[in-house]
This record gives structure tokens, C-alpha cells and sequence, in this order.
């Protein structure tokens, strides 16, 4: 069992959020005008090549890949939020590279919460949930302190189906959330995300 090592190695969450999320999402909207002149030289090709938009999201998806496997060797467990970050930029981008439809874009824009709701049902009473890795965090309140307490008081079961609860009512905003982006997104995205990219 690595539970011990595990446990030394604190994860923290502004870095899972920001390698996992903020950084490839950047690169994303903003890559192009950052390097993309540096690339076209570097690639030989036309500023406009789609080569560069295929590069930017290679270096995109290193991101979340990198901190994914990094988390791994050092935790000895899967970081979900790498596999949603990977995803999300992989359908972002893809969306562009490939010139697909504004449909096509909405739908992706209400996969990722719905694929986080699911997620958040079912493992919502495993060690490593969705609800645990947000709210119940070494680097937001100290668990240890908290689960020393509710020994002490003989309320860990009840807090465990608090959490569970949790789960529940937290898959439910991301449902919601999927609902409503699919439907600003039909509304607000008329013309294919290609076209808007440079915007």
C-alpha cells in the first residue's frame, strides 16, 4: 500500500486547477497570437496554417498530461481533474482544428459538466471523489483536524453521508450547468467556432 507516501505529498488545488485548466485553456484562445508568428517560422508555413493551431494544441494538452502523470508517479492515483482537463481541451481544440459546426460546439460546451456529474454519482462515496477533491481539501480546511474531531464525537458516518448528499446536490448544478450551456451556446454561437477563433 503507497497510502503513506500518498498522504505526504500534498496535492495543491491551484495547481491542479492551473495545469490541469487555466493554462491549456489560455493557450487555446491566446497561443495564436502569442507564438503564432514564431511558429509560422519555425513550421515554414503561412501564419494562417493550421500546422500552428495543431501545434498550440499539442502543447495544450501536454498540460494536463504531464501533471496527470506527475500525480500519479507522486500519489499513486489518478487525477480526474487531468482527465477533464484533457478532454475539454482536446474537444476545444478539436473543434477548431477540425472548422466543425456551432452544434457541434455546443454540445461540447455541455459534455464536460455533464461528464462531471456523472462522475460525481459514481464515485460519490469513494475516497478520491469529485466532492473530496473540492471541498474537502488539505489545501481549503485541515481534514485532519476535522477527522480527528468527528472520531472524537463519533460523527464520521454521518459526516461521510454528508458528503455523499454532497455528491448529489453537486451533480445536479452540473446538470444544469450542461443544460444551460448548450442553450447559450445555440443562442450566442451562430457561425462555426473556426471562424471566431482570432476574435
Amino acid at each position: 500500500m503507497q497510502k503513506p507516501n500518498a498522504k505526504s505529498k500534498k496535492e495543491s488545488l491551484l495547481l491542479n486547477l492551473a495545469f490541469n485548466l487555466i493554462l491549456p485553456i489560455l493557450l487555446l484562445r491566446k497561443g495564436d497570437g502569442w507564438f503564432g508568428s514564431f511558429l509560422a517560422d519555425w513550421l515554414d508555413v503561412e501564419t494562417d496554417d493550421s500546422k500552428i493551431a495543431g501545434v498550440i494544441l499539442i502543447i495544450a494538452l501536454s498540460f494536463p498530461l504531464g501533471y496527470g502523470i506527475r500525480d500519479f508517479l507522486v500519489r499513486q492515483r489518478f487525477n480526474v481533474v487531468s482527465v477533464l482537463g484533457f478532454v475539454s481541451v482536446l474537444f476545444t481544440g478539436g473543434i477548431g482544428l477540425l472548422e466543425l459546426s456551432s452544434h457541434v460546439f455546443a454540445i461540447k460546451e455541455a459534455a464536460l459538466p455533464a461528464i462531471i456529474a456523472v462522475i460525481l454519482i459514481l464515485y460519490r462515496t469513494n475516497k478520491n471523489s469529485l466532492t473530496r477533491t473540492f471541498l474537502y481539501n488539505p489545501d481549503v480546511i485541515q481534514v485532519e483536524l476535522v477527522e480527528t474531531t468527528l472520531k472524537e464525537r463519533g460523527n464520521k458516518e454521518e459526516f461521510d453521508n454528508l458528503l455523499t448528499r454532497c455528491s448529489w446536490w453537486l451533480a445536479c448544478s452540473f446538470f444544469l450547468s450542461a443544460a444551460l450551456n448548450y442553450l447559450l451556446a445555440r443562442m450566442i454561437v451562430v457561425t462555426p467556432p473556426a471562424q471566431n477563433k482570432t476574435q
